[in-house]
């Protein structure tokens, strides 16, 4: 067996080597000890001591999960901001502006159908009936500043003329349910009248046609005259007229043949009272319509 001492004869390189290692990783630490102490080294002198302390453990920021819009709104905005020239305050104030600008149209959309439903329902409600109809026609206007006026009555009648043909009775109403005296109206109307711009007999002729081609009576087109602003008068004797030329006949049996053909199959009974109910709305006399019955609904076929 060889002892250390014959070992460290035989192998001096291996030695010296081992020992310059040492040396160089002393001086090595040696070195990184002097450079701490270097940089800890103040303005005011060298430091007592280097305190060297444990970062603080992270923790979970969860405001980005809260509402990271106005982040991201100011990051896409930002790269607006560098092509268009612009601060990252405008563009983060601008991203918030859009923000509440967005918040306020929901709310105000939802309160616009609310509302508009509530304002039709309103108007549904107060809906004003129709010139010269049922219900005594709409409230008169507040007195306006023309009232005594001719020229401006008279556009107002023209205007309402141009749109559609009118009675004097219907014309007189709407002027002054737009605020005219009643005076300048009469006189409006008495000018118009006589340039031939109102022509009540040939508006109720016109309206009397109309009727006819409705397929309705003497009653019914009474009733329409009256409540188209025509003088009593004068929608009597036109509806007198055409009772005498038997227009009104032709107009019940068109009216049955009407209701024979969209009733054909049914029972002879049930075709019956839907003509009687037809006639009855449309103001024809119950004699007349037993005669059209007994001649068009005598089987279950129509026109037979």
């Amino acid at each position: 067996m060889i002892s250390a001492e014959d070992f460290l004869k035989d192998n001096p390189v291996r030695l010296a080597q081992a020992e310059d290692s040492t040396d160089s990783s002393t001086e090595s630490k040696n070195s990184r000890s002097d450079q701490l102490q270097t940089d800890s080294v103040g303005s005011d002198g060298p430091a007592d001591s280097v305190t060297v302390l444990d970062p603080a453990p992270k923790q979970k920021d969860d405001s980005f999960k809260e509402d990271s819009r106005p982040v991201r709104a100011a990051a896409v905005g930002l790269g607006h901001s560098a092509r268009f020239g612009g601060s990252l305050e405008e563009v983060d104030s601008s991203a918030n502006a859009d923000m509440a600008d967005e918040s306020l149209a929901g709310r105000h959309s939802y309160g616009r159908h609310s509302a508009r439903g509530s304002d039709r329902k309103t108007r549904r409600r107060g809906r004003r009936p129709r010139a010269g109809g049922f219900g005594g026609g709409s409230a008169p206007a507040a007195p306006r500043a023309d009232a005594d006026d001719a020229d401006a009555c008279r556009e107002a009648a023209l205007t309402l003329l141009d749109a559609a043909a009118r009675s004097s009775g219907a014309l007189a109403r709407r002027l002054v349910d737009k605020g005219f005296d009643t005076n300048v109206v009469d006189q409006v109307i008495d000018r118009l009248t006589k340039l031939g711009l109102v022509d009540d007999l040939a508006y109720a002729q016109d309206l009397l046609r109309s009727c006819l081609h409705r397929t309705m009576g003497e009653r019914g087109v009474l009733s329409e005259m009256t409540r188209k602003g025509l003088d009593p008068g004068l929608a009597a004797q036109v509806v007198a007229q055409a009772s005498r030329e038997g227009l009104f006949v032709d107009s019940a049996y068109e009216l049955g043949r009407k209701v024979a053909r969209k009733t054909a199959g049914l029972d002879l009974k049930v075709r019956k009272r839907r003509f009687w109910s037809a006639g009855s709305r449309k103001g024809h006399s119950p004699g007349l319509l037993n005669q059209v019955a007994a001649d068009l609904f005598v089987s279950d076929d129509p026109l037979d």
